[in-house]
């Protein structure tokens, strides 16, 4: 009797102690700093926890001076040491970083990544932490293209590995399972256009977290280069669920590459660090150092949470970051290590644990604004083509009979030349946005055709052929050419601007908006041309419409 009471009480200390380290205590940092030697600085490496052996494993990553890593490190939470393995000529991964890793019950696994020299990888290895080696599998099934800057992981000790996303030559919005038991590769999402806003676009250098046996949560990432355009970094939430579709969560944190994201719970995944000042972005709130973010899967929600104290970690990017739960419940949380910092790159090899719960932690000021050049680009294009180009060629279209002479010529002139002004600065936007491989992806080539359309236009008006009292027939092919290359360029335009915000995945509120105007401004101008017919045909216009013909419709 006795006996089981100690064991009551046992159970009784053991919960006592977890619901202390997650809930009725704020956020909190904890260094832990390791008796002994550390592994070298490094960011973007293969991370994951082993409950059973209470042991933190790491694989390979970048280091000083872009030295790719190959080695093998454990840090045992009971002895408080790390500990190198696989060391000299045995068998074990290429040299890599920016790999998908995770803990199966077959041991340390990892996959994917970016080796020396450019090479990318599509292999699976795991490390067998009782035997202390390193096997390849032998892959059968659909095989992904070699890829890094992926999205998935494995949840807890399961055997089933995801791999989403990612780039090499190309960037990928495909994702696939490895089954560790029967080695076999799946294809479960056979991927997007870049122009369907109801899945995620192709990208990289995304953060993601296993947030349950087969579903992964994955925010942000470079959706630009690579044959694609998109905001890079990008600030979009998606989840793939249990039954392999992608669904859209809400969004709210900052833009960012290279950031850390951990599961932290039942109903919670930690957003953390990262790089919000990139090349693309203008101006950005940034997140504090003593900010995390936190989202709630089951409200899909986003709130900025404050760590209490003033403990805290050097902001940075390119880290590990994993949940763990260690035996007896004596610590649980969200372990970082390593990764790069934000002020100056340097490479880190520190670790931190963060515990305690984020409905307790002071709340942050919400979601922050930010600027960036395809935001610019957006801007500057939808005000020249899609308002002042087309009222230019609205009002010589439809008033030319209106007015005193000249009075819709000068109008369309003035209009079409601020539009056409408004557009090359949205078109340099446009190039400075995209990392690479410009117009290779149908958005910007459409851009740089309507583009050259449109600077056309005003060149060859200004040696247009001054119509005399009989026209001549160079004076009629000139008007069929620059009135129809000037429709075609605004159709076109009107086609690429809708491209242009399904591809940076504007919410949906905004191309609903968008698709609405468009719709009425097609209306209206269809009404406008069946009344200029009507007018033509029925006598009352005939004489305006004779005398209109021979103007010009100069842009």
């Amino acid at each position: 009797m006795r006996s089981r009471h100690q064991t009551l009480v046992s159970y009784a200390v053991i919960l006592v102690t977890v619901v202390q380290s997650t809930i009725g205590v704020p956020l909190s940092w904890t260094q832990i700093i390791p008796t002994g030697a550390s592994p070298p600085p490094r960011s973007e490496m293969g991370i994951a926890y082993d409950s059973d052996q209470d042991t933190l494993w790491i694989f390979g990553g970048e280091s000083q001076n872009g030295v790719l890593l190959d080695d093998t490190w454990g840090f045992n939470f009971n002895t408080n040491t790390w500990t190198e393995y696989a060391t000299g000529s045995v068998a074990k991964p290429a040299a890599r970083f920016s790999v998908i890793s995770g803990y199966s019950s077959a041991g340390f696994v990892v996959s994917v990544g970016e080796g020396d020299g450019g090479e990318f990888f599509n292999d699976v290895w795991v490390f067998n932490t009782g035997t202390r080696i390193w096997q390849e599998r032998v892959a059968t099934g659909s095989i992904p293209e070699a890829r890094y800057g992926a999205a998935g992981g494995i949840f807890g000790p399961d055997d089933l590995l995801y791999v989403s996303h990612g780039f090499s030559s190309v960037r990928y919005s495909d994702s696939f399972t490895f089954n560790l038991t029967t080695n076999t590769w799946t294809t479960i999402f056979d991927g997007t256009n870049p122009y369907n806003p109801y899945k995620p676009h192709a990208r990289c250098l995304v953060g993601s977290a296993m947030v349950a046996s087969k579903d992964v949560i994955m925010y942000g990432g470079c959706l630009s280069g690579g044959k694609s355009g998109g905001l890079c970094p990008a600030q979009d939430t998606w989840h793939l669920q249990s039954n392999n579709d992608w669904v859209q969560a809400s969004t709210c944190p900052t833009p960012r590459l290279y950031a850390g994201m951990s599961y932290f719970g039942s109903d919670s995944v930690i957003l953390y660090g990262g790089q919000e000042k990139v090349d693309q972005v203008l101006v950005v709130d940034e997140t504090p150092a003593n900010q995390v973010a936190v989202l709630s899967i089951r409200n899909d929600t986003w709130k900025d949470r404050t760590v209490a104290g003033g403990s805290i970690p050097v902001k940075r990017y390119s880290l590990g970051m994993r949940y763990i739960s260690r035996p007896g419940g004596t610590q649980q949380g969200a372990i970082i290590f390593g990764g790069q910092s934000v002020a100056n790159d340097e490479y880190l090899n520190d670790m931190w644990l963060l515990q305690g719960s984020p409905v307790e932690s002071s709340e942050g000021e919400g979601c922050k604004s930010w600027l960036s050049l395809p935001m610019l680009h957006g801007i500057f294009m939808l005000l020249g083509w899609g308002v002042f180009i087309q009222a230019g060629h609205f009002i010589a279209r439809y008033f030319r009979q209106h007015g005193a002479e000249g009075w819709w010529f000068k109008r369309h002139k003035y209009l079409m030349m601020t539009g056409l002004g408004l557009s090359l600065l949205g078109f340099i936007f446009g190039v400075a946005s995209v990392k690479s491989n410009h117009f290779s992806f149908t958005h910007g080539l459409l851009g740089i055709e309507i583009m050259i359309l449109g600077i056309g236009q005003p060149i060859n008006a200004y040696f247009r052929p001054h119509p005399p009292s009989n026209r001549t027939k160079r004076r009629i092919y000139w008007e069929y050419y620059h009135k129809y290359a000037g429709r075609l360029a605004i159709f076109l335009a009107l086609i690429n601007i809708t491209l242009g915000i399904f591809m940076i995945g504007a919410p949906p509120g905004f191309w609903i908006f968008w698709c609405v105007i468009l719709s009425l401004w097609v209306v209206i101008n269809i009404i406008m041309e069946v009344r200029l017919r009507k007018r033509a045909t029925g006598g009352r216009g005939d004489a305006g419409a004779k005398s209109s013909s021979s103007r010009s419709t100069t842009m």
